[in-house]
């Protein structure tokens, strides 16, 4: 009895041990929600913390992870600044990359804004995205009205993200094979959320 409690309690400290530390700065309702279910989902591998800069701008979104968490991550830590193109011209966007790369942080981002992710678990388009309302708009149509306020928004995808992986690596070649860098203002639609996924699936 007692050999097999010192078993558990050793098993108990090996599973902490390897945990991974992960910490991501975003911006906007949905994504914290969202990703709300992926560090549910994840909650055996890894501790995930998630800061909302509640800022649009790239360069604030770094600065966020920063401000939020540069007291207490690691080296070895895994850490994500999640922004969509948005207003951001391409110099924004390449201020932004500097400092994340300045800090170890990887860059999840999407053109035209995150709802692309959303909508490659139902649809097939790889059309130019007008607009971040125009894609809500078709959202709202799919799931619900105000689907971002959702606490559990990550609970509407989980079962199609087979899709949006598939869409995402299409795209992906897509504009591999026409030149276009995917962190761009012309990579419009794009987004590789699906790194952030396979990183977590990976730990």
């Amino acid at each position: 009895m007692v050999k097999r409690e010192i078993r558990e309690i050793s098993r108990s400290r090996d599973l902490k041990s390897i945990r991974k530390n992960i910490y991501i700065s975003c911006e906007g309702d949905a994504e914290v929600n969202y990703l709300r279910g992926l560090k549910e989902h994840f909650k055996k591998k890894a501790t995930i913390k998630i800061s909302n800069s509640k800022r649009t701008a790239a360069k604030d979104v770094v600065k966020n992870l920063k401000i939020r968490f540069g007291s207490e991550y690691k080296k070895e830590d895994l850490k994500y600044c999640v922004f969509d193109s948005d207003e951001n011209t391409q110099q924004d966007l390449d201020d932004a990359k500097k400092f994340a790369n300045k800090i170890s942080s990887k860059i999840i981002y999407s053109n035209p804004c995150f709802e692309i992710w959303l909508l490659w678990h139902f649809e097939n388009d790889f059309s130019i995205q007008n607009s971040r309302e125009n894609l809500k708009k078709r959202m709202e149509d799919i799931i619900k009205p105000k689907y971002w306020n959702d606490s559990n928004l990550y609970d509407f995808f989980r079962e199609k993200l087979t899709n949006a992986q598939t869409n995402y690596l299409h795209r992906k070649k897509e504009l591999e094979q026409d030149n276009i860098p995917f962190y761009s203002k012309e990579s419009n639609p794009y987004t590789n959320f699906d790194e952030l996924y396979d990183d977590l699936s990976k730990l």
